[in-house]
C-alpha cells in the first residue's frame, strides 16, 4: 500500500525515478515511460536529465524536443528539431503526435524538408546479391591473397567465400562439419593466412576459432569470454577481441595461446568496433555512448570529443584509410549511415565529420563492413523474410 501511495504524488514519482535512474539509458526509459503514461511534466524534466548525459545522441535530441512540444516550449522544441535535421536524421516528426502542438510553426515545413533531403545520402553500389534469404550476417572480411571475401551466416555457423568476379557463393569445405553453432564476427589475418572466428557452440559456449586456410584441416579452437564484438590485431601480433557482454577487451597471446583481460572499464558499454590507428599507437573502440581512444603502450583511454552537432554513439563497425576513421553509425538515428571522421593531430577529437551514405532505400541495416583497397564494401538488410542480403561497395577515395 505504501508503495501505491509514492507513486500518486508527481513529485515523489520523479524524486524516486531520478534517484533510481542514473545512466543514460535508464533516464531515457523513465522518460518514455512518463510520456507513455502521459506525465508530462516528468516527461520533460527526465528527457532534460538523459540529455544532459548524451547532449549529442539524436534519440536524446528528439525525444527532449518531443517533450518541449507538449508542455507548450515550441521554440525550445523547433531550435532541436532543427539541429537534428543538421545532424542529418529525419524523424518522421510529421507522424508524431508527441509533436502535435508544433504542426503549424512557420518554420517547421523548412526544418523537415532540411532533414528528409540530409538524411538521404546514397553513393554505393550492388556488388553481389545473396538469394539466401536465411542469411543471417555474422560478419565480413576481405582475403587480399585471392581478392575474395568472406561472408559468416551468424545463424547456421558458416562461412561462404564470395567472389565479386563472377558473382560465385561458395561454401567452404572447412566449415561443412567443423563449425560452431552460431558466428559473432570473423577477422581475415592476411600475414599468416588465417581465419579468425568468434563464435559459440552448441551448448552455448563461446570460443575463438583459428581456420587455416592453407589446408583443409579443421579449426583450432580456444575458449573466450562472451565476446561478440570484432577482433583485431596489435602491433605485438597478438589479437584483442572486443567483449559486449562484459564491457571490455580481451587479448590473444599468439605465443601462449590463451586469452586475458587486457582492459576493462566501467564506461566501456557494449564495446563493438575495433581498430588499430594507423601509427600503431592506439586502439579505437565504438561503444554505444561513443569512441573511445585507448593508448596500446599503457592502456590509458579518453573518449574522443566531437563538436556538437556530430554524434558519436550508437556505432558499429570501425576502421581506418588515409588517417580517417570512418564508420558504421547503425543506431544514432532512423536511417542507417556510413561516416567519415577527420580526426586532430593528437587524435583525441573529431575536427571534421562527413556522411558517405545514409538512408538508402536498398537496405535498412548495415550488418558488416570490412575495408579493401580504395573501398568500403558492406552488407546490407532488409528486415524482411523474403530480401536477399547486398553485398555493397562505396568509394572512401577523394
Amino acid at each position: 500500500m505504501a508503495q501505491r501511495y509514492i507513486f500518486s504524488f508527481t513529485g515523489l514519482w520523479l524524486f524516486f525515478s531520478l534517484a533510481s535512474a542514473q545512466t543514460f539509458d535508464d533516464l531515457f526509459a523513465a522518460s518514455r515511460t512518463a510520456f507513455e503514461q502521459g506525465r508530462s511534466a516528468e516527461y520533460m524534466k527526465l528527457a532534460e536529465q538523459a540529455r544532459r548525459l548524451e547532449p549529442s545522441n539524436p534519440y536524446a535530441m528528439v525525444n527532449l524536443a518531443r517533450a518541449y512540444a507538449m508542455n507548450g516550449q515550441k521554440t525550445k522544441c523547433i531550435e532541436l528539431l532543427d539541429d537534428i535535421a543538421v545532424i542529418g536524421f529525419d524523424f518522421d516528426i510529421e507522424h508524431d503526435s508527441g509533436f502535435q502542438n508544433i504542426r503549424h510553426h512557420s518554420l517547421l515545413k523548412d526544418i523537415l524538408a532540411k532533414g528528409k533531403q540530409k538524411a538521404h545520402v546514397v553513393n554505393s553500389e550492388i556488388v553481389q546479391t545473396l538469394p539466401d534469404t536465411s542469411f543471417v550476417s555474422g560478419g565480413l572480411g576481405y582475403n587480399p591473397r585471392t581478392k575474395k571475401f568472406f561472408i559468416a551466416n551468424s545463424s547456421s555457423g558458416t562461412i561462404r567465400m564470395l567472389n565479386p568476379v563472377d558473382g560465385s557463393a561458395e561454401q567452404i569445405s572447412q566449415f561443412e562439419t567443423n563449425h560452431p553453432a552460431s558466428i559473432q564476427s570473423i577477422r581475415i589475418d592476411a600475414a599468416r593466412n588465417l581465419l579468425w572466428v568468434c563464435g559459440t557452440d552448441s551448448t552455448g559456449m563461446p570460443g575463438l576459432l583459428r581456420y587455416d586456410l592453407d589446408d583443409e584441416e579443421g579449426p583450432k579452437r580456444f575458449p573466450c569470454s562472451a565476446g561478440g564484438g570484432d577482433i583485431a590485431f596489435l602491433p605485438s601480433g597478438d589479437l584483442v577481441l572486443a567483449d559486449r557482454g562484459d564491457n571490455g577487451i580481451d587479448k590473444f597471446s599468439m605465443t601462449e595461446e590463451k586469452f586475458v583481460r587486457w582492459f576493462s572499464d566501467p564506461r566501456i558499454v557494449h564495446p563493438s568496433g575495433i581498430a588499430v590507428s594507423p601509427d600503431q599507437h592506439y586502439l579505437f573502440v565504438s561503444t554505444s555512448s561513443g569512441i573511445a581512444r585507448i593508448s596500446i603502450s599503457d592502456t590509458s583511454m579518453v573518449f574522443l570529443t566531437a563538436p556538437p552537432k556530430v554524434p558519436l554513439n550508437g556505432i558499429d563497425g570501425i576502421g581506418f584509410f588515409q588517417g580517417n576513421l570512418i564508420a558504421i553509425q547503425n543506431n544514432a538515428g532512423p536511417q542507417a549511415r556510413i561516416m567519415k571522421f577527420g580526426l586532430n593531430e593528437k587524435m583525441d577529437g573529431v575536427k571534421a565529420a562527413e556522411v558517405l551514405e545514409s538512408g538508402n532505400s536498398l537496405y535498412e541495416t548495415i550488418s558488416a563492413g570490412t575495408i579493401a583497397g580504395d573501398d568500403l564494401y558492406f552488407l546490407g538488410n532488409l528486415q524482411k523474410s523474403t530480401a536477399p542480403l547486398l553485398l555493397l561497395r562505396i568509394s572512401l577515395a577523394e
